[in-house]
């Protein structure tokens, strides 16, 4: 006979996969419980996480599949999907889109030491520098571990970065015990989501994972290559057919004003044309061959009109009247 508790447990995980607008299913597998606690904290803005069995898990997503369509392949079943199973499941509920929501998961990450076993996601490497063990022991592991290592005083010296693990690789005991020797935390722990459901669509770990910005200039160099290809075969959607009529408008345009043909868009550019023409021969022609025709040449904005010259020069009137006093002084001195 199913307890009341465990009633209680399937009816209120089934009312908050009714609420929750993102669901998403999280792995605890090898999650130690300090960086299950940080982690938790650090998402307690955005996120609730709640940790039940697999077995309430799936029948809760299949009790309100009717409501939630396709939300009960959020947890796989089958067994030769297993690879792709949470282990430990858990459940992630969540107000903010999918990608963000992966996107502050990736953001809480903790470092650890390794462990015997444990797969090196990149390389793991020793790098050169001061050490905080004292000559001993120690150094002859270095060496084993065909880590270039010297005593140097009260201390063991690293002499060059060593790739220790390369990524992919198992972490075997005697690295592992090295590793933290040198306080080197090599492993980076964060919380594991596997898939996410909004709105009837289950989007997985690697979608979730995508490099937006790379997503966002692909995206922007194949438009942009796929509207020049469209350009270029006169493609019949509004955006080409646009350019292409103005570009068409021009060029008709362009070859009217050539032949002459007037029209109210083309009169002033022809007449334009035709008075530069004129200007052009009457400049080459003689000034006998011109008769009464005059050429307005352009005046540079340095160049002063010669009538202003002449008004610059002209004596004001105190002066005329001066210069009249002295000339009198002068034929009065001269006839005593």
């Amino acid at each position: 006979m199913v307890s009341k508790l465990k009633i209680q447990k399937q009816e209120q995980l089934c009312q908050e996969l009714k609420d929750a607008k993102i669901i998403g299913i999280v792995d605890f597998y090898k999650l130690p419980g300090a960086q299950t606690n940080s982690i938790r904290k650090g998402l307690r803005d955005v996120a609730t996480i709640k940790l039940y069995g697999k077995k309430i898990i799936l029948k809760a997503l299949n009790t309100v599949k009717n409501g939630k369509k396709g939300i009960e392949k959020l947890l796989l079943q089958k067994e030769e999907e297993e690879a792709k199973q949470a282990q430990i499941p858990a459940l992630i509920y969540s107000s903010i889109n999918p990608f963000e929501l992966q996107k502050k998961i990736s953001n809480e990450k903790s470092s650890v030491f390794a462990k015997s076993g444990d797969v090196a996601t990149d390389n793991i490497v020793v790098p050169k520098g001061d050490t905080k063990l004292p000559p001993g022991p120690a150094i002859s592991d270095l060496k084993n571990l065909k880590i270039k290592a010297s005593i140097q005083g009260p201390k063991i010296v690293i002499m060059e970065d060593k790739v220790l693990v390369e990524c992919g690789k198992e972490v075997d005991g005697k690295i592992a015990e090295m590793l933290m020797k040198l306080e080197i935390k090599p492993m980076t722990i964060t919380l594991n989501l596997k898939k996410c459901y909004e709105d009837g669509t289950i989007y997985d770990k690697a979608i979730l994972n995508i490099n937006f910005e790379e997503y966002k200039n692909n995206l922007c160099e194949n438009h942009n290559k796929a509207f020049n290809l469209a350009y270029t075969i006169n493609y019949p959607i509004p955006e080409i057919t646009e350019m292409k009529i103005t570009e068409a408008s021009l060029q008709a345009k362009n070859l009217a004003i050539e032949a002459n043909i007037i029209n109210k868009d083309t009169v002033d550019s022809i007449l334009s044309n035709l008075n530069s023409k004129a200007k052009s021969i009457c400049v080459s022609l003689p000034k006998e061959a011109l008769g009464d025709i005059k050429v307005e040449e352009k005046k540079s904005a340095e160049e002063k009109p010669k009538d202003d010259a002449k008004k610059e020069e002209k004596p004001s009137a105190e002066e005329e009247e001066k210069k009249e006093e002295e000339a009198a002084a002068g034929l009065g001195a001269l006839f005593g």
